[in-house]
């Protein structure tokens, strides 16, 4: 484990399909400081499976274990 490095940002790894390799998960990146971010262009009604990871300039840490959501009905494309 690399101490006293600077996050630079984190990525959220979702995916509809999680039996699938992570490598294959769509990945919505955010930089900076930043303690929220949306994920646009999810499908309303659906089951979702995330799993999140923190990076510094040496390369991404561990990934979270899988978080599961279901967006509600009626979420429209932005």
């Amino acid at each position: 484990m690399f101490v006293g490095l600077i996050l630079q940002g984190y990525k959220v790894y979702y995916t509809l399909t999680p039996e699938l390799p992570v490598s294959l998960w769509t990945v919505h990146e955010v930089h900076d400081d930043a303690l929220l971010t949306t994920v646009s262009n999810l499908l309303g009604n659906r089951s979702y499976s995330l799993r999140l990871l923190a990076f510094t300039e040496v390369g991404d840490g561990p990934l979270s274990h899988v978080i599961n959501v279901t967006t509600s009905t009626g979420i429209t494309s932005h």
